[in-house]
């Protein structure tokens, strides 16, 4: 089984860059390929045991300071954590910009499994026989069981919680609709942004009122950003420019495909990589979350492609 990791630099060839059954410690020292370069694309893959790649994680440095072709310099330093474990850190001149962990395939595979369960099941039976009770005398009376009366036995009464307010319906489009009726609902929540007050000294920065949702879409067994989801999310980034005080959340989901595991990981992977874009270029994620399928939008086996997508929620203090 391979247990490497692989590194893919602009879309060129991949590279063997760690080994986890051979290397403690490596780094890979990368250049900027021309002048002016302003933006570089670093991507981690590993291989299954069919030998086909899975993208783990994609750094977008962005932007890079202004210089010849091989300046900046960029660096990927790796170490091994654990039997499974990798931690990979990437450093813009020495200055460390960002930091994962990822895990790798194990050996032994199924027999380790069933070694585990047999283990649990012996701990199991020999808790059963330690902890079951001694038989009583031969003629002796069994203890009464205690009572109390029904005032002792009921918790004392608290009130009930009011029930949650009832979820707006959201619109197949995977994009939740206004609720008005007014002609108002026609336009879009980034109409309403045009359409508030100029920005004055005395109000400071316009404040965003309702939360704003983008969803961006993704292939299939792939957690890299296609060209139009880097195009969603770079108009995004304009209309958020003249907003502050945001707070931006970001939630990876999956096809109703695979394993529950790799439907996690692949959700929480995509939820990362949305989030590092929107960092560097500039803004601040509250948090990402992967929710594997658990929220999925149809069940239907030819409209799986609108499952495999990342919501990205902004909202306004």
């Amino acid at each position: 089984m391979d247990r490497q990791l692989y590194v893919r630099i602009e879309n060129k060839s991949l590279v063997p860059f760690f080994n986890l059954d051979k290397d403690r410690k490596r780094s890979l020292s990368l250049t900027t390929l021309k002048d002016g370069q302003r933006t570089a694309v670093v991507t981690i893959y590993r291989k299954d045991r069919n030998g086909r790649e899975i993208a783990l994680k994609q750094y977008t440095v962005s932007p890079l300071p202004l210089g010849k072709a091989g300046e900046p310099k960029i660096f990927l330093e790796s170490r091994k954590i654990g039997p499974r474990s990798v931690e990979i850190q990437l450093h813009l001149n020495r200055r460390r910009i960002a930091s994962d962990s990822f895990k790798l395939p194990g050996k032994g595979g199924i027999w380790w499994w069933l070694l585990g369960a047999l283990l649990a099941l012996l701990l199991g039976l020999l808790a059963f026989i330690l902890l079951r009770p001694a038989p009583l005398p031969e003629g002796s009376a069994a203890p009464a069981p205690q009572t109390t009366s029904a005032a002792e036995s009921q918790p004392e009464a608290t009130p009930e919680p009011e029930p949650p307010p009832k979820p707006e319906p959201e619109s197949e489009s995977d994009t939740p609709a206004p609720a008005e009726t007014t002609e108002e609902a026609s336009t879009t929540k980034i109409e309403r942004l045009e359409e508030s007050p100029p920005e004055t000294e005395e109000s400071g920065s316009p404040e965003l009122v309702e939360p704003l949702r983008r969803t961006v879409y993704f292939e299939p067994d792939n957690a890299l950003l296609t060209e139009e989801a880097r195009s969603v999310l770079a108009s995004l980034v304009v209309d958020l420019e003249e907003y502050s005080d945001l707070r931006i959340r970001v939630r990876g989901h999956c096809a109703v495909r695979g394993t529950e595991e790799g439907r996690q990981e692949l959700s929480e992977q995509r939820a990362e990589n949305t989030a590092d874009y929107l960092r560097t270029r500039g803004l601040r994620v509250e948090n990402s979350r992967g929710l594997g399928a658990e929220e999925p939008i149809t069940l239907a086996e030819d409209d799986q492609y609108l499952n495999r997508r990342v919501e990205i929620i902004v909202e306004g203090e």
